[in-house]
């Protein structure tokens, strides 16, 4: 919506997108806040949903917008990435993300976001992920975004070089509640990376069967709030 960037309040629902390709996307936003993407299977292709944003103001309406709902889909088989979030221009703020309850599996790369520091309160939680064994895997990895929460997700490494499981570098008021983690070494289940202010990750980690902690509590760094 060129016109209006914050017109929209769009829902996509009960859809098939099956891309027999390596590269191409499955769903493309670059702006129209209000979307919910529910309940659809997404297939093959580079990209299953991908956030293209322009945070640049149109005709009539503000610079920037948000609300997105992406639940309950089942997102399959990627050559890249399941979820991608990514600013393409203009400087301003994506606000509100809910990610939940959905199904990711076949991908390098489950939901992440690009260096541009433009998503403000997202919600990573409830999501199933098996990641492909290839390249650097990355379950859930977040630059740069404040109020996040990644909390209740399963994630599962297949091999890889070094799979991180949660990845959160710049971020601001960031939570990392009780996610399980299969495949991922100790250290590497989380890592927060320059962590802003009122970082913490949850005393209920896991890697596989060893409790995190045991490599100590200051492995997490200044950001660790202890139980």
């Amino acid at each position: 919506n060129y016109y209006n960037i914050d017109g929209g309040d769009t829902v996509i629902t009960e859809c098939t997108f099956s891309n027999p390709f390596s590269y191409g996307v499955g769903v493309k936003q670059k702006h129209s806040g209000g979307l919910r993407l529910t309940n659809n299977k997404i297939l093959g292709g580079s990209i299953g949903y991908l956030l293209a944003y322009e945070a640049v103001a149109g005709d009539a309406g503000p610079a920037s917008t948000g609300i997105l709902l992406i639940c309950n889909n089942s997102i399959e088989n990627q050559s890249s990435t399941g979820i991608s979030f990514t600013r393409v221009s203009g400087s301003n703020p994506w606000y509100y993300t809910l990610v939940g309850y959905n199904e990711l599996a076949g991908m390098p790369s489950g939901i992440v976001s690009d260096s541009s520091a433009f998503l403000q309160q997202i919600n990573v939680s409830d999501n199933t992920i098996q990641l492909a064994g290839s390249g650097t895997p990355l379950g859930i990895a977040l630059v740069g975004a404040n109020q996040v929460l990644v909390d209740n997700n399963s994630l599962k490494a297949n091999g890889g070089t070094t799979p991180i499981g949660v990845y959160l570098a710049s971020c601001i008021d960031a939570k990392v509640g009780k996610n399980l983690y299969n495949g991922f070494a100790v250290g590497d289940a989380v890592k927060l990376i320059t962590p802003g202010a009122n970082n913490s990750v949850d005393y209920d980690e896991q890697a596989g069967t060893a409790v995190s902690s045991t490599s100590s509590w200051a492995a997490y760094g200044s950001c660790f709030r202890s139980p």
